[in-house]
């Protein structure tokens, strides 16, 4: 009995050891199941070129629940693909809470730290190697897509380096909205166009490419921001009479400038001609304050200017179109064109033509 004795508190002693170990293989206490730690990489890309090492400067932070950083914790990092200058041994927090270790890596990783059963978010690291490709990204149409038409995502201006070729894109969409059915990570083989329709509104705040050769070796991302996709496309404004006008001068009862501009107004420079889409109005400015409306169908508008000047005066066109619906009445001459018609939109760009007004003969 005396023996069983002596030997209990030994045995709770392995116990409570075994357990500080679990998952960190050191003599440093392991995080609470309720703590939490995070990996910060730096760089978070690794341009070989600049650095043919790949050297990522890696730092984890235990907290506990409320946000306290921990001292003397045992933290264990581990890589998806490189070395580690711990070959995997526990680093120790410091007074900040504060592991550190450094990573080697030719291709692309991804890095956790462990602590007990406490495991961290995995962080990426992209490697950017020496001849690699350039990817170029094209999504049709520009700017904005309709709601159930296509939307075209093209890499094909994308080239590869030496003797290499485009084996795969890679296409990211971050949007404001999830649609169910539409996947938002895709990929293509070479530089197959990927052609996808969208059945919900939605703003894209960046859609990003990246390709890989033959070889195994990644582009930087490129990317387009700010793509929309609507239930109405905007139309477009252009002036078909000469950009550049001297406007004819009479001093009969005063000085008068006149010019006469016309716009475009084919039916095709309406986005979506082929649903009904078409121009319901042309609103002139005319650079010295004033301003015209024309109403669908009147392409041609004038305006006489009152005095000469040293410099060309800035007309601006901007047109409207007749809303999502393509049955929204004509607006007013002065007021909002969306007063009637709220979904009703104007060109995204406006255009301008150059007016010069010479002096009185």
């Amino acid at each position: 009995m005396k023996t069983a004795r002596r030997l209990l508190p030994a045995a709770m002693g392995l116990a409570l050891v075994g357990a500080l170990l679990t998952g960190c293989e050191s003599s440093d206490p392991a995080a609470q199941t309720d703590w939490k730690i995070t990996v910060y990489a730096s760089p978070a890309s690794v341009d070989l070129i600049e650095d043919p090492t790949g050297t990522v400067n890696l730092r984890a932070q235990v907290v506990d629940k409320n946000g306290l950083a921990q001292t003397g914790i045992g933290v264990k990092f581990a890589a998806s693909s490189g070395t580690l200058e711990s070959a995997s041994a526990a680093r120790t927090t410091d007074a900040n809470g504060e592991a550190f270790d450094v990573l080697h890596t030719t291709v692309e990783s991804s890095v956790t730290a462990t602590s007990g059963t406490i495991t961290s978010t995995a962080v990426p690291i992209e490697v950017l190697q020496a001849n690699r490709p350039t990817a170029e990204i094209s999504v049709t149409p520009q700017s904005a897509g309709r709601v159930a038409q296509n939307v075209n995502f093209n890499s094909s201006d994308s080239t590869a380096e030496d003797d290499a070729t485009i084996e795969l894109s890679e296409w990211e969409i971050y949007s404001n909205v999830s649609e169910p059915g539409v996947e938002y990570f895709f990929s293509s083989s070479g530089t197959t166009p990927v052609v996808k329709r969208f059945n919900l509104p939605q703003t894209f705040s960046s859609v990003r490419l990246r390709v890989r050769d033959n070889h195994g070796r990644y582009s930087e991302w490129v990317q387009e921001t700010n793509y929309e996709i609507t239930d109405n496309l905007a139309p477009t404004a252009r002036i078909s009479s000469p950009n550049s006008q001297v406007g004819t001068v009479t001093n009969e009862f005063g000085y008068a400038c006149q010019v006469f501009m016309r716009a475009d107004g084919s039916a095709d420079h309406a986005s979506e001609i082929s649903l009904g889409g078409k121009v319901a109005a042309y609103d002139w400015y005319w650079g010295d304050g004033k301003f015209t409306r024309k109403l669908e169908g009147v392409t041609q508008a004038d305006h006489v200017y009152n005095a000469p000047s040293d410099t060309p005066y800035t007309v601006t066109l901007a047109v409207w179109d007749n809303g999502a619906s393509f049955n929204c009445p004509a607006p007013s001459l002065t007021g909002d064109p969306k007063a009637n018609c709220a979904s009703r939109k104007q060109s995204l760009t406006s255009v301008t033509a150059t007016v010069t007004c010479p002096a009185a003969p």
